[in-house]
C-alpha cells in the first residue's frame, strides 16, 4: 500500500483509497486506465492480424468454388438477357464441366413466355474468365 498526494488538496492518499480522506475528491482508478488501454491495443492488434490476413492470404485469388460460381452466375445471366421474362427464371439441372478455367455448363431454365405461361428449357453455356480477379463472361445458348 503506497501514498500518493491527492491532486486537488495535496495530502496523503492510500493507492487503495476511493477518494481523499480530506477533500472526498475521487481518486483515479489506475486499474480503470490500465483496462482501457489493454482493451484498446487489444483491438489494433486485432485489426493489424485482420488487415495482414486479407492483404496476404485472401488477396486476389479467387478459389475454385467462387470462380465456379461466378461462372454459373455470368452463364445465368446470359441465359436471363435471351429470355422474355427474366425475373420469372428459376434455373435447375445445372452440370458443370471445367477446363483450364472455362466452365461449359448445361442445364434447364423454367421461364414465362409473352404470354405469361411457364415454359422449361434447356440451355447451353460457355464461360470464359476475364483477367485473373475470378470474373467470367459468358456466351449461352437457349433451346425451347
Amino acid at each position: 500500500m503506497a501514498l500518493k498526494p491527492c491532486p486537488e488538496c495535496g495530502a496523503q492518499v492510500s493507492d487503495d483509497a476511493k477518494a481523499c480522506p480530506s477533500c472526498g475528491k475521487p481518486v483515479p482508478d489506475k486499474n480503470a486506465a490500465l483496462g482501457v488501454g489493454a482493451c484498446l491495443a487489444l483491438v489494433v492488434v486485432l485489426l493489424i492480424i485482420g488487415w495482414v490476413n486479407t492483404t496476404f492470404f485472401h488477396g486476389s485469388d479467387p478459389t475454385a468454388d467462387d470462380r465456379q460460381s461466378a461462372a454459373v452466375e455470368a452463364c445465368r445471366e446470359s441465359v436471363r438477357a435471351q429470355l422474355k421474362s427474366p425475373g420469372s427464371a428459376s434455373f435447375s439441372g445445372e452440370q458443370y464441366r471445367e477446363t483450364n478455367d472455362v466452365y461449359s455448363i448445361t442445364g434447364q431454365v423454367d421461364a414465362e413466355n409473352s404470354f405469361g405461361a411457364s415454359l422449361r428449357s434447356d440451355f447451353t453455356c460457355v464461360a470464359e474468365p476475364v483477367g485473373d480477379g475470378g470474373t467470367y463472361t459468358a456466351t449461352a445458348a437457349v433451346t425451347d
